[in-house]
Order: C-alpha cells, then structure tokens, then sequence
C-alpha cells in the first residue's frame, strides 16, 4: 500500500471543514425554531390573559348594572 501524498490529503480538509459548518448552521436553525415556539407559546399566554381581563370586565359591567337596577328600585320605594 503506497501513503497518500499530501496534495491529496488537503483534497479533503475544505469538505470535513464544511461538514461541520452544515451542522452549526442546523443547530441554529433549530435553536432558532425553539425561540420562534417560545414567543408563539408567549404569544398565546398573552391572549388568555387578555381573555381572561375581558371576562373580568365584562362580569364588572353586569354587577354594575345590577347594582344600578337595585339603587333605582330603592329610590322609587322611598318616593311611594
């Protein structure tokens, strides 16, 4: 078996070197994904919340109302 020259051997170094360039590149597309979950999954805690302060003033208003209906009937009491 005759040894490689070295001319050849340098043949090969640029491919392993961008072998490893692919896989960064994946990694931080990857890594890049996982944020993009994150603010979608924040994205969604945000709406609930918002939902959940619609309801909350929605419930006020009802009470409020409520609370208005009952003032008016006490008033016309006291005038009879």
């Amino acid at each position: 078996m005759r040894a490689f020259p070295s001319s050849s051997l340098r043949l090969f170094a640029p491919y392993e070197g961008t072998g490893q360039q692919q896989q960064q590149q994946q990694q931080q597309q990857q890594q890049q994904q996982q944020q993009q979950q994150q603010q979608q999954q924040q994205q969604q805690q945000q709406q609930q919340q918002q939902q959940q302060q619609q309801q909350q003033q929605q419930q006020q208003q009802a009470e409020e109302r409520e609370a208005a209906k009952e003032f008016r009937r006490r008033k016309e009491k006291n005038l009879d």
